[in-house]
């Protein structure tokens, strides 16, 4: 099983890395939507209800794409030939009336569907609609009803409901790949390992640590910031030959540790681009629902007609990178950079699981 999470699935798109290479512009290869901000839970570590945090300047919890917005995006993914689509949060993207709608159409269109999903509300319609999709992600962030109740701000029965929901998605034979989410905090890092067992126990493929971002930075961490980098170790070593435990725990302590990146392109925001349910287009989610992050409004026209825009494009080309506070693409951005410098490509078959979703 191959790291779904691996930055060389960038060395496998190479008309995109060559596009970037000759300063030429090229269509997003992966968008990241949010058709919502209403949410069924209220995480206390959510990016977007923290005061002052990058992405709550402009963030409104009561905002929804409409539908018709969401099957016009889905069209100028199409035509602009976007591979793949994450839907996301924001909120929570099961909370939109539309949703399964919005999958379908997503599917018929030939395009790569993901999802981020606290998977509390995953009803037998969702289950089924999901088999289709290349990847699903559970964000659960607990090893315990009692932590997940009190991190979350739910019923204490909604754990047990999130991991029958995972067990029901990787029941059959052929299956999208599960993942479970598990943003480090101080609230949940001493429950590490218990969480791992339980995403094996439930037929998770994998489980991806994070570190929670925050205004404090890397000082957040400070009072367990080496006992937790031990526990996501011993977590690795839990990996099997179906079950990958991914860390990237000290991946995002660098990048808290560094603060402003020490490079001038950012490179991901012309691959990747990120929808905000407010109608808006952001480099990322770090600065999405920020002014600093605001590419254009898709309001009143359409994401083709945004992206073609000339002045939207110089936009893009003329942001620097050193201005920002933090960033959580630096290995990212470092390798597009290497991969634009060298011309060196990397085609192997197979190519990295989900290979469309950089």
């Amino acid at each position: 099983m191959s790291n779904p999470y691996s930055t060389n699935k960038l060395l496998y798109h190479p008309s995109h890395l060559h596009a970037l290479h000759q300063g030429k512009f090229s269509s997003p290869l992966h968008v990241q939507l949010i058709p919502t901000n209403v949410c069924n839970q209220r995480c206390l570590f959510c990016s977007y209800r923290q005061p002052g945090y990058s992405s709550n300047e402009t963030f409104d919890a009561r905002q929804s794409i409409p539908t018709n917005k969401l099957m016009e995006i889905v069209d100028s993914c199409e035509t602009m030939g976007v591979r793949a689509i994450q839907l996301t949060g924001g909120g929570e993207p099961t909370c939109h009336p539309s949703f399964l709608s919005l999958c379908d159409t997503i599917l018929n269109c030939g395009i790569d569907l993901a999802l981020v999903t606290n998977g509390s509300r995953l009803t037998e319609s969702h289950l089924s609609c999901l088999q289709k999709a290349k990847w699903v992600r559970v964000s659960i962030d607990a090893g315990s009803a009692a932590t997940y109740t009190k991190i979350r701000r739910v019923e204490a029965r909604v754990y047990e409901r999130v991991r029958d929901n995972i067990r029901l998605l990787t029941e059959p034979k052929e299956h999208p790949t599960v993942g479970v989410g598990f943003v480090v905090n101080k609230d949940n890092w001493k429950e590490i390992i218990p969480a791992t067992k339980a995403a094996w126990e439930d037929g998770a493929d994998n489980i991806r640590f994070s570190a929670v971002f925050q205004d404090q930075g890397a000082d957040y961490f400070k009072d367990f910031r080496k006992e937790a980098e031990e526990l996501c170790k011993k977590a690795e070593a839990m990996s099997t030959e179906d079950f990958k435990v991914i860390n990237l725990f000290n991946d995002r302590l660098d990048d808290l540790d560094q603060g402003r990146p020490d490079y001038n392109d950012c490179w991901i925001s012309h691959l990747c681009t990120y929808i905000g349910a407010d109608m808006n287009v952001y480099r990322c989610c770090v600065y999405a629902y920020n002014h600093r992050g605001l590419i254009g409004s898709i309001q009143d026209r359409s994401l083709t007609e945004l992206w073609l825009d000339k002045d939207i494009q110089n936009l893009l080309w003329q942001f620097n990178s050193r201005s920002c506070d933090r960033c959580m693409f630096n290995t990212k951005n470092r390798s597009i950079q290497e991969a634009i410098d060298s011309q060196v490509t990397i085609i192997e078959n197979p190519a990295p699981d989900h290979v469309n979703f950089i």
